[in-house]
């Protein structure tokens, strides 16, 4: 697994605070969820979320290395593969001009996480189900506005129950989350509000390949900002 730390010259940032509060489970948590697609039709799909815990000392709580899935079998027709990101879905949904299953993640992890995904255009990842396997693709733009149809208070520490209907879902606090998470927002609210492009042209990324023994680090490589890059 590799880990990231940032580095804007000439100021080196300090990496992660090592974790001392008590971790998530180790155990994916897993439910059934019910889809509302955009032609109407409401589907079931099995989840997993799972990440570890953190507590920065002196500092607020969080989650790192997040790990979500998705299985789905279309009424009628064979299982899909199942879906894994470290990213959590928002969108799950179907194309029905194109005849694709398509699910869309968002991210707010900062220039290293554009970076390893290739400076985005927008804050989201798209994939498609093609030729029997999940491929990322650029983010199909008549997407923007469409809303999220995915539970997204997820409690990983807690856990939630087995099976998640649609009127679970319509309590969601929608305040709590940002309007990125919402829905995909438009390429001038990107520009204002997550503007990679230009908050990421002085930032180089190191990372750690690999370690030795003693937790050194062995191998690194940088990630730095590419002109006219962002073309995902």
């Amino acid at each position: 697994m590799r880990w990231l730390k940032v580095v804007i010259w000439p100021i080196l940032l300090v990496g992660l605070l090592e974790a001392c509060g008590q971790d998530y489970p180790k155990k994916p948590l897993q439910w059934r969820e019910e889809v509302q697609l955009s032609d109407g039709r409401v589907v079931w799909v099995e989840r997993t979320a799972s990440a570890d815990g953190m507590h920065e000392m002196g500092g607020p709580s969080g989650i790192k290395n997040e790990h979500y899935s998705l299985r789905f079998s279309p009424p009628g027709d064979a299982p899909l593969p199942a879906w894994e990101s470290k990213y959590r879905p928002m969108i799950f949904n179907y194309n029905s001009e194109k005849k694709e299953w398509y699910i869309v993640s968002s991210f707010y992890n900062g220039c290293e996480t554009w970076f390893e995904l290739e400076q985005p255009k927008y804050p989201y990842i798209e994939f498609v189900f093609r030729q029997g396997a999940w491929v990322r693709v650029p983010l199909d733009e008549r997407l923007v506005g469409q809303k999220t149809n995915m539970y997204r208070e997820i409690d990983l520490e807690k856990g939630e129950p087995f099976s998640i209907d649609l009127k679970r879902k319509a309590t969601q606090r929608t305040g709590a989350w940002g309007v990125v998470y919402q829905r995909i927002i438009t390429f001038e609210e990107v520009q204002s509000e997550y503007n990679y492009d230009k908050e990421c042209r002085h930032t180089t990324v190191e990372v750690c390949e690999e370690y030795s023994v003693d937790k050194s680090c062995k191998k690194k490589t940088f990630l730095k900002y590419k002109e006219g890059g962002a073309s995902w």
